[in-house]
């Protein structure tokens, strides 16, 4: 069963690609600057032309992940092609599981409990939700949460550093989270001396990297017109200083924000309690029972619920891969310490089922927009591969590497390893358009993305290769 469910996440994202469910934003721009890095580049992402912004990879999220895989672009792209970034994120994800079922050993010293522990995190339906997203920067650094505390927890010094400094490059919210978790730790092995030191080494170097982070190498990537953005938290403040101001002054109303709408919209009023509820069933109404390991969750439900964007409040798409992620850990260390080891297993297999009726209910009810069922394994038409979408990968194979193309939204991650990449309506200098007709015309309406394809030929610059019932490859004619 741990197998299957472990290659159901693999298989999962690599049929979503397969059957075009991947997209521009974000699977497109993680495999252009994928390519990017791998060529030591750092380029503006073409595909955002588009909206007329220049930008690159890093002026959105620091992080350092993608030039440290880059060196797999070259070893594996002959056989995973575009499909190699989702092999390498489900690879970390396969190792948080691991450190999750080793650590959950070692604390408990019952390896039946640790697999029942390894079956809740490929249950959580946050495993699931955040799939909806395809590749992304927060689903491989939730995966070396636990790895760094299992080698923390074993005493394995420098395999630690190395996972700690992973975390700290990976984005750059890890290094305040890693403040909480090494406080945490600190607390949990107050009576031992050497790991005690050693979680306040750790604090003191999220702190410092936190503050490098922050005040010297996000602004050395910015541009004149591109400020980093994605400190969204007004409520709290215009940046991180403001923020940690008003938490202190404000303890009760910071705490407030935690379960409540602080936007002007109706509409939004559950959406927290929602995420409480889902996670709170599931399994997390035990760490009750430990409030210090609350602390230890704190930062990634505070970035979630201070956020000024209510899509991030929720249990939906990958912003609470990181509460999936520890939630086994916690929830399993808890029951082997509270429970006597005749009652551990029960326990914690009632934990199990409570996430996999949860997890199964909401796949069933999923109400974010999603059109191309890109997670509800549940369903019949999820697995439906037709023969055109065959025809369109034998098609696009056909465009040479180096050709520039601009291609609607679906299209786009196949051919994002080229330098001149870009997301339709944009043509530019594009050699070849490459378009879904249906159910891709972002960001057009239907009726403005079909007339503007249909006065493309019109013109008579351009030349139908391949026209199927909705895919189309265009090609430039020859100066």
């Amino acid at each position: 069963m741990v197998f299957f469910l472990a290659f159901l996440q693999l298989y999962i994202v690599l049929f979503n690609h397969y059957n075009f469910r991947t997209f521009t934003f974000d699977y497109g721009v993680y495999n252009f600057a994928f390519f990017d890095f791998a060529h030591w580049r750092l380029s503006n992402c073409p595909m955002s032309l588009v909206f007329d912004s220049r930008s690159n990879f890093l002026q959105d999220h620091f992080s350092l992940t993608l030039p440290l895989l880059s060196p797999f672009f070259w070893l594996f792209k002959f056989f995973t092609g575009t499909y190699t970034l989702l092999i390498l994120q489900w690879l970390f994800i396969i190792y948080g599981a691991w450190a999750t079922y080793r650590l959950v050993e070692l604390k408990c010293n019952q390896k039946e409990l640790a697999l029942l522990s390894l079956l809740y995190y490929f249950v959580l339906y946050g495993r699931y939700s955040s799939l909806q997203n395809d590749c992304n920067l927060a689903i491989i650094g939730a995966a070396m949460i636990p790895v760094f505390l299992y080698y923390f927890e074993a005493k394995k010094t420098w395999p630690a550093f190395l996972a700690f400094s992973f975390l700290v490059i990976n984005r750059e919210d890890f290094s305040l989270c890693l403040i909480f978790v090494s406080l945490f730790l600190a607390y949990n092995h107050r009576k031992d001396r050497k790991l005690f030191r050693l979680s306040f080494l750790f604090l003191f170097l999220s702190v410092l990297s936190f503050i490098c982070i922050f005040q010297i190498l996000i602004p050395l990537v910015e541009g004149q017109n591109n400020k980093y953005k994605l400190f969204e938290y007004s409520i709290l403040g215009a940046n991180p200083k403001e923020a940690l101001q008003f938490i202190i002054l404000h303890p009760i109303q910071t705490i407030k924000y935690l379960f409540v709408n602080h936007t002007n919209e109706p509409y939004s009023d559950n959406i927290k309690m929602a995420f409480y509820l889902v996670y709170g069933i599931s399994g997390g109404v035990l760490l009750l029972w430990r409030p210090i390991y609350l602390v230890f969750l704190l930062p990634f439900i505070a970035k979630k619920m201070f956020n000024d964007y209510n899509n991030r409040w929720g249990y939906e798409m990958y912003y609470s891969i990181e509460i999936a992620t520890c939630l086994p850990l916690l929830v399993f260390t808890i029951i082997g310490e509270k429970f006597s080891p005749k009652w551990r297993i029960p326990a914690g297999f009632s934990v199990l089922l409570f996430a996999l009726t949860v997890t199964i209910y909401c796949l069933s009810i999923a109400n974010y927009p999603n059109p191309y069922q890109k997670f509800n394994v549940l369903k019949a038409d999820y697995y439906t591969v037709d023969a055109e979408t065959r025809l369109a990968h034998y098609m696009i194979n056909q465009i040479p590497d180096d050709a520039a193309v601009s291609a609607s939204s679906r299209v786009l991650p196949h051919l994002a390893y080229r330098e001149n990449i870009y997301h339709f309506p944009d043509i530019r200098n594009a050699k070849y358009v490459c378009l879904m007709k249906e159910g891709d015309t972002y960001p057009y309406s239907k009726t403005k993305f079909d007339s503007t394809w249909k006065s493309m030929l019109l013109k008579g610059e351009w030349i139908v290769q391949y026209d199927l019932n909705n895919f189309l490859l265009m090609r430039r004619k020859s100066q």
